[in-house]
């Protein structure tokens, strides 16, 4: 992450936010039994900004591409994620639907525009929640294969893999991996 992106974590994922967000994702659980969804996971973080008097805006009735909460100037996709993999741990995250761009350059023009800032993925694992803060990595500079009913890519040297399956209306999907999180920026909070 570069030095912006880091000086930015410090205030959105400061011990005060990281404190309010854990409890409301705890009040959540004395109401619910389910997890936190990628909507809740939306409005729990705007709230927690706001109860720490800093600037946000959320739309609770919006589902576009991108960016759901912008705090401060800084422009927020939330997303849920789930941890997989037993000999080389991933995060996995779902991302843009692409139906509407025909070529996998235009898929790859796409996925590398910028649309956000920084991603929060929640995740639950182990009876636990994280968040797991990441700027989306470029993709078009990978080779890119097409196989049954997908495309994917795979960074060799950080162990990224990328899809976009075609039965999934050409979903992205990133498996990024924990174990080399130090070589690409990841940032991890428990909670």
């Amino acid at each position: 992450m570069n030095d912006a992106g880091e000086l930015k974590l410090d205030i959105l994922l400061s011990d005060n936010i990281l404190n309010e967000i854990r409890d409301k994702i705890k009040k959540h659980h004395e109401l619910y039994e389910n997890k936190v969804t990628s909507s809740n996971w939306e409005e729990i973080l705007h709230k927690s900004f706001i109860k720490n008097n800093l600037n946000s805006s959320w739309n609770m009735n919006g589902h576009q591409s991108g960016t759901d909460v912008t705090c401060e100037g800084v422009m927020i996709s939330c997303k849920s994620g789930v941890v997989k993999g037993k000999k080389i741990k991933k995060l996995v995250v779902s991302s843009y639907r692409t139906t509407s761009l025909k070529t996998i350059e235009e898929k790859k023009i796409f996925l590398d525009q910028k649309h956000e800032d920084v991603i929060f993925s929640l995740v639950h694992d182990n009876n636990a929640y994280k968040i797991y803060a990441f700027i989306q990595p470029q993709v078009s500079n990978l080779e890119w294969l097409e196989t049954k009913g997908q495309w994917k890519a795979c960074d060799k040297i950080l162990w990224n893999e990328f899809k976009i399956s075609k039965s999934m209306s050409d979903q992205f999907w990133m498996h990024l991996s924990i174990d080399h999180w130090n070589n690409w920026g990841i940032k991890i909070y428990d909670l």
